[in-house]
């Protein structure tokens, strides 16, 4: 166990609770949390505060068309579940190459996959 105890609450800036630290940090306030030592016998107030923000976006991730038929329900509900999205026009699912592979779907591909 980490040397504050195990955490007991986490609460955003805007609950009670959380007031006299969002006084403190304003904005730059994300979460307070209390932590319990049960050895010790103390409750410790912990707080997340952001320092720095800056421009971010996710890396894109290569991605294949592949058929599957109407009657495969299992498998297009793996694939939704799993981050693929189905391509009305091309009448393909659009599925994330690792997990094409991952599932060894490599028979259903329209082309061959993008390069990593």
């Amino acid at each position: 166990m980490n040397m504050f105890g195990k955490v007991g609450q986490a609460i955003l800036p805007q609950h009670h609770g959380a007031r006299r630290w969002a006084e403190e940090y304003g904005e730059k306030l994300v979460r307070v949390r209390y932590r319990y030592d049960s050895v010790a016998g103390l409750r410790h107030t912990t707080v997340e505060i952001a320092v720095d923000s800056a421009p971010w976006q996710p890396a894109l991730q290569p991605t294949a068309l592949i058929h599957v038929a109407y009657d495969e329900e299992k498998l297009r509900h793996l694939l939704k579940a799993r981050g693929a999205t189905w391509e009305p026009a091309l009448r393909r699912w659009r599925v994330p190459l690792p997990l094409v592979q991952e599932l060894q779907l490599e028979n259903r591909l329209d082309s061959p996959p993008p390069a990593s």
